[in-house]
Parts: structure tokens; C-alpha cells; sequence
């Protein structure tokens, strides 16, 4: 009897082609490969991988994907624990732990995420602002909003960057920091994206940001309370979308350059968007004051205007045109409204056909309805 073979041999036009009967294991796959699977998990788990085996020792190491939070560093589902469970010092530790055994090289995304960090701790924020740096983070996210903050925000270190190493920078997101004097914003020449959340910045400051961002696509700006106006010095002809929301003290907004969608959230204030927008979408207090804004403001200024969102509450009975002024460009119309109760309801979503009316050539209709918390 012929000695059984420990492989298969299969013949396909020509010579045999041995199969191995064992299965292929994971760490025989490529680097690049495993190296994709890792940055898939929570930074927590991604550093546990190391303790498999020698070839995984290192593998977490050059993962292009950095984010540092609660969730990611402490939490398990199950668990119990609550964000309070860990402190600003176990937290920071953890920070640093993993940024020492890192690569440096190739990061993508840097994200920190927590809370109870201020300025307090800015000689550890420094130090991981210093890595991003170094290891030429593309996308940047320092968010250590809280929902009380009583201390000092982290005052954002500008200085620390020049015109070589700002230029890998293409997208910026800070939550609860300052933003004192940025006088070395003309670094981020790449800079596409940038977001402000609850952050200290007043309209010269916030001017001169813009001003120095040349190629900025996207800019969001939310909750800044010592923000007055919001208007740029110059064109800036690749600002596409802009997003404001809940900014009080904020009273006009006036941008001169090709913008195309603006999100607004807030008290309806004076906007002198350009003729370029195509897309609005206003979340406002009620339905009387918003249907009265767009009816008498919007058609003028916003001509070529294709898609038009309203989110709003119900909270008067709205007064509708009976001439509507006409919106000829308008293609798609979305409203989500919200009715405290059926029963009590002031507004009836057929009042609001006077948009059908004022949009001859509308294409697309869409009505949400959110009554008592139901969505319909």
C-alpha cells in the first residue's frame, strides 16, 4: 500500500500543486494586513494583541489610527463603570504609555477625548501635541468638553508649530480649549477642516484664523460664547460648508466667498450668505419666526437655492403668506417638525403647502413629524 501523503496533490496543467491541509493562520497574513485588522480595535484591546507572541509584539505599534477616551481606554460594556471611575492622573499614564511603545510614523488620526483635562494639565497635553507633530498626524481631535467646566481651558499651543511641520495638518477639531492670539495660524497651509466646539475665541481671533486658513473646505463652529459677528476679511474661494450652532451672543454673519452649504442652529440673526449656496438648512426656535425668515429674507439674497431643510418645534400658530414670493431654483425641500401633542397642535402640516406654492419646480418633498417623541 502507497504511503499516504501528508498534502493533497492537485494536478492543473502541468506540474502538482501541493495544498497543506492545515489552515492558514492569522499572524502567516501580511503585515499590511494585520496592521489594518489591529487599527480596527479600541486602542485597549489593539495593545493587548502584543502579548500573543513575538511576531505580534510590535504589530499594534504603527497602528494610523490614535484615539485615547473613556470608552476606548476603560470601559467594558457590562462593567458598570462610569466615566468618574478613572482620574485625569490613571488617564494621562495610560496616554503616555501607549505613545512611548509607538511608532511614530504614519498617523492618521489622533484623537483625546476626555473631559476633565484643562490647563492645568497642559505640560501632558503639550507633550502629545509634540507627538502629533513629530509623527505627522493628519487629523487632529483634542475635545476634553465637559458639562459643567469650571476650570481654566487648555490655551492651544500654536508656537509649537512652523510653516514645515503644520503643513501635514489637514483637519483640526478642539473642544473646550483657548485660542488666545493665534498668531502662528499661517502654518496650517493644508489645513481643510476645522471645528471649534465650546472654545474661547473672540471675532479678531477667529478672524485671523480664517484668514490664514487658504484652502479650508469645511469650518463648524458651536457653542462659542464670546463670538459676536462672524465675517471673513477676504474671499475664500474653497470654503464650501459652513455649520454654526448655538452661539448666543453671536449677531450677523457675513461670508464672501463660494459657499455652497450653510447649516445654521440657533436665534435667527441677520445671514448674508453668498449667492453661490445651494443647500440650507435652519433649525430654529418655531415655525412662526422661521416661516416669516425664509418668506421675506431668503428668496433675494439666495436665488439659486436648491435644497432648503427647516427643523423646528411647534410652539405658535404659523401666519403664512398668502403670495408667497417664489423660490425657482428650489428642487428639494425637507421639514422636520416637531408637535408637542396632537390634541394641543397649533399647526397643521398642510398650512405649510405655501412652499408647494413657492417652489413651481420642486422635485423632492420630504415631512417628518416628531409628536410626543414618536417619529413619523
Amino acid at each position: 500500500m502507497a504511503k499516504r501523503k501528508s498534502c493533497l496533490e492537485v494536478e492543473q496543467n502541468g506540474p502538482p500543486v501541493k495544498q497543506m491541509r492545515q489552515g492558514l493562520q492569522l499572524g502567516d497574513l501580511p503585515l499590511d494586513i494585520l496592521h489594518s485588522i489591529v487599527s480596527r480595535l479600541p486602542i485597549r484591546e489593539a495593545v493587548r494583541t502584543s502579548m500573543l507572541s513575538n511576531h505580534w509584539n510590535r504589530i499594534w505599534c504603527s497602528r494610523p489610527n490614535l484615539k485615547f477616551s473613556f470608552r476606548s481606554l476603560v470601559y467594558k460594556k457590562g462593567s458598570g463603570l462610569s466615566r468618574s471611575s478613572i482620574s485625569e492622573h490613571v488617564f494621562i499614564q495610560r496616554v503616555d504609555a501607549v505613545l512611548k511603545q509607538h511608532s511614530g510614523i504614519g498617523v492618521d488620526k489622533m484623537k483625546i477625548k476626555f473631559s476633565p483635562l484643562h490647563n492645568e494639565h497642559a505640560e501632558h497635553i503639550d507633550r502629545w501635541v509634540q507627538f502629533a507633530i513629530a509623527s505627522k498626524t493628519r487629523k487632529l481631535i483634542f475635545d476634553f468638553e465637559g458639562q459643567y467646566p469650571t476650570d481654566e481651558p487648555y490655551s492651544f499651543p500654536f508656537q509649537h508649530f512652523n510653516a514645515a511641520n503644520g503643513s501635514h495638518l489637514q483637519s483640526m477639531r478642539l473642544g473646550s480649549v483657548s485660542l488666545k492670539e493665534p498668531s502662528n495660524i499661517n502654518v496650517f497651509i493644508n489645513l481643510k477642516k476645522l471645528e471649534l466646539v465650546n472654545v474661547d475665541v473672540t471675532d479678531d481671533e477667529l478672524k485671523l484664523m480664517l484668514f490664514n486658513c487658504n484652502v479650508l473646505e469645511f469650518f463648524g463652529i458651536s457653542c462659542c460664547r464670546m463670538l459676536t459677528s462672524l465675517h471673513t476679511p477676504r474671499p475664500l474661494n474653497h470654503l464650501k460648508c459652513l455649520k454654526v450652532s448655538h452661539c448666543p451672543l453671536l449677531q450677523v454673519i457675513e461670508l464672501n466667498f463660494g459657499l455652497e452649504t450653510l447649516e445654521y442652529e440657533g436665534t435667527l440673526i441677520p445671514l448674508e450668505p453668498p449667492s453661490t449656496l445651494r443647500n440650507l438648512c435652519i433649525k430654529s426656535l418655531d415655525i412662526l419666526s422661521c416661516i416669516g425668515y425664509i418668506f421675506t429674507e431668503l428668496p433675494s439674497t439666495l436665488p439659486h437655492l436648491e435644497k432648503l431643510t427647516l427643523r423646528c418645534p411647534e410652539l405658535k400658530r404659523a401666519t403664512l403668506p398668502s403670495m408667497p414670493i417664489k423660490f425657482l431654483y428650489l428642487r428639494h425641500l425637507r421639514l422636520e417638525l416637531n408637535f408637542v401633542s396632537l390634541r394641543k397642535r397649533k399647526t397643521d402640516v398642510f398650512d405649510l403647502a405655501c412652499f408647494l406654492e413657492a417652489s413651481p419646480f420642486m422635485e423632492y418633498l420630504e415631512v417628518h413629524v416628531d409628536v410626543d417623541g414618536l417619529q413619523t
